[in-house]
């Protein structure tokens, strides 16, 4: 992956990120990209799926307003859709807000599309078709649940899944 940075010198910044310099860039094509400041909404006494259905459709009304302004990408903060970063601290509390997000390395699949293939997958749901509906890539920041087993994988947690910070992107 190479990275551009005005103004650095050319030298090596990370591992596999490489600074190009302006003049080397040879393409002409240009994104609009639109990155939303985001405090997550927590309705009074919701549960964490409703905590993530309102602020998903929140999500959707920005991407509908982004690509009115002709955005192509749109970028939403991490913890935006549940809130967790300040609320939940176990793996309890943090089960309710999971999704199920397939390895798309695996499996072709268009939440928006056919969004009866997975259950516990409703936001990923709204995400799609905010991106389907604006001709918008969408990327936002939830919370994966991947099972396991102790036979296959000493390191596998005592209930059975992994938890993951996932990024995900969607588009039409």
């Amino acid at each position: 992956m190479s990275v551009f940075w005005p103004n650095r010198p050319n030298t090596e910044c990370l591992p596999n990120i490489r600074y190009i310099p302006r003049e080397e860039l040879t393409t002409k094509t240009t994104y609009r990209v639109a990155t939303v400041e985001y405090e997550p909404v927590i309705p009074e006494n919701a549960t964490p799926i409703k905590i993530l259905l309102e602020n998903a459709n929140r999500y959707a009304q920005y991407a509908a307003k982004a690509a009115e302004t002709n955005a192509k990408i749109i970028v939403f903060p991490e913890f935006g859709l549940s809130s967790i970063e300040d609320l939940y601290s176990t793996r309890n509390e943090l089960v309710p807000f999971t999704q199920h997000v397939p390895d798309p390395r695996i499996i072709s699949w268009n939440p928006c599309i056919d969004p009866n293939q997975y259950s516990n997958a409703q936001i990923l749901h709204i995400l799609s078709c905010a991106a389907h509906n604006n001709s918008i890539a969408l990327l936002a920041n939830l919370i994966s649940q991947e099972p396991c087993s102790r036979q296959d994988d000493s390191s596998c947690p005592f209930d059975g899944f992994y938890l993951f910070n996932t990024n995900i992107q969607q588009s039409n």
